[in-house]
């Protein structure tokens, strides 16, 4: 879910021309997450990092919750 701004709002429905940051944010041909491996692989690096089991399945409660 995306949020925007009433000024965005009013100029789209105007059809007036606009900025937007993820064009200078982000090159044309490029990808916004790119370089992401998932929420999965994260947790299982967090964990990892933390020192508890990292493979401990995506969704798998730790004992005792």
């Amino acid at each position: 879910m995306f949020f925007v701004s009433e000024e965005f709002l009013r100029k789209h429905k105007a059809g007036e021309d606009f900025d937007q940051t993820i064009d200078k944010a982000i090159p044309v041909g490029h990808e916004l997450f790119e370089n992401s491996e998932g929420k999965g692989k994260h947790n299982a690096k967090k964990r990892q990092d933390a020192g508890q089991d990292p493979k401990r399945e995506p969704g798998e409660s730790k004992k005792g919750d």
